[in-house]
């Protein structure tokens, strides 16, 4: 006797998301995992530390990521924004209690340990944040602007506590998220012109304010336009694509990475260029924007504003964080301390990227979930109580 077709949990769930967008993405993570193994024991040794160290923590943090997108990408799009409220919160905390009991490095308090292990919590935060303000914007009628008052209040206690770290970068990345919330959401353009009004004069602000991020605009804008001299690393950096060629020296075959100290981190696709060559880079930057365009695509159409305005928003920060840290290594950008997602080593930069991945994988499985609701509707012929009989 046959009953409606029964599909197992794991079958629904696989028919539920984007599966392209999903492998694509741990492809990347295992890309990763091969360049920090190329890339991170020079540091190690460096630092004193046994050859393999940041390979075993790069291995556990990546199970850590693969866990929490699978699990993310369990729930639905109204969990999610009760996960991004609380989380939120919670990280908001984490991040006035770095600036009272968290470590110093390089000038910049942004790191807490707990249990023995370093997070940064402004690193995690940023999915939260997005998913949290794309609700609040969505939320409450545009008429009243009070969506406006609440998500910017939001977003002024996230860059508050970045620039007491202080994490310039960070709130660059973030400021230019939230800024193009507001353009999504379509708000009059009286106000969109006051807010990036008032973005540009900050960042003025912060130009005189802060000696190290003064000097480092200082040394990209002399280097490019006034035939200065470049920063060591992205000089280093420049001389590394430039020595990998088309191809590249060979796997471990690099010298770069013996002189840059971020090469596991920040400059790890300068690594990439020197050993694995210049095809690789551009494969590697192809398969980014093409998770991003195919996002994006999928979502376009919506007419659901919350889904729409978290997936773009949360696109744009994962595109944008890709696009600023190549571009560091090119040149292109002044230098800042900001990772590949999915690829530099660090276990906070793959919990926040997890998490961005997660939640783009519930906010995509709309017409990805059509093919399960079809299925779900197939009856196998049941014999009637007669014929059993």
């Amino acid at each position: 006797m046959f009953d409606r077709l029964k599909i197992n949990f794991l079958k629904k769930w696989w028919l539920s998301i984007d599966s392209t967008l999903f492998l694509l993405v741990f492809l990347i993570i295992a890309l990763g995992n091969i360049f920090t193994a190329v890339a991170s024991p020079v540091v190690a040794n460096r630092i004193g530390a046994t050859s393999d160290i940041f390979i075993i923590k790069n291995i556990i943090f990546s199970l850590v990521g693969a866990i929490i997108i699978i699990t993310l990408s369990l729930l639905n799009k109204d969990q999610i924004k009760v996960v991004s409220i609380v989380g939120i919160n919670l990280l908001l905390i984490l991040m006035v209690l770095v600036l009272i009991f968290g470590s110093t490095n390089k000038g910049a308090k942004r790191w807490i340990y707990i249990g023995g292990f370093s997070l940064q919590p402004s690193e995690i935060i940023k999915p939260f944040f997005i998913v949290t303000v794309s609700y609040i914007l969505t939320r409450f009628k545009k008429e009243e602007n009070f969506n406006i008052i609440v998500a910017s209040f939001v977003y002024i206690v996230l860059a508050i506590l970045l620039i007491m770290q202080p994490d310039i970068g960070m709130l660059i990345l973030m400021s230019s998220v939230f800024f193009s919330q507001l353009f999504l959401i379509g708000i009059d353009y009286k106000y969109f012109i006051a807010v990036g009004s008032i973005i540009v004069v900050s960042a003025v602000l912060l130009y005189f304010s802060f000696p190290h991020f003064h000097n480092r605009i200082n040394v990209f804008m002399s280097s490019t336009f006034f035939g200065g001299e470049k920063s060591y690393q992205v000089e280093k950096s420049l001389l590394a694509f430039k020595n990998g060629g088309l191809l590249g020296k060979g796997p471990l075959e690099g010298s770069i990475k013996n002189y840059i100290p971020d090469a596991h981190t920040d400059f790890i696709f300068s690594v990439v260029g020197e050993e694995f060559g210049s095809i690789v880079c551009a494969i590697i930057i192809f398969i980014y924007f093409y998770i991003a365009f195919r996002i994006i695509l999928e979502v376009m159409d919506n007419k659901d504003n919350f889904l729409f305005i978290s997936a773009c928003s949360l696109t744009i920060q994962f595109l944008l964080q890709t696009v600023i840290n190549i571009g560091v290594t090119l040149s292109l950008l002044p230098t800042k301390g900001m990772t590949l997602p999915l690829i530099s080593y660090g276990g906070s930069s793959m919990i926040g990227t997890s998490i961005t991945i997660g939640f783009l994988l519930v906010l995509t499985k709309r017409s990805y979930g059509n093919l399960l609701s079809r299925t779900d509707e197939l009856v196998v012929f049941k014999p009637d109580a007669k014929n059993e009989e």
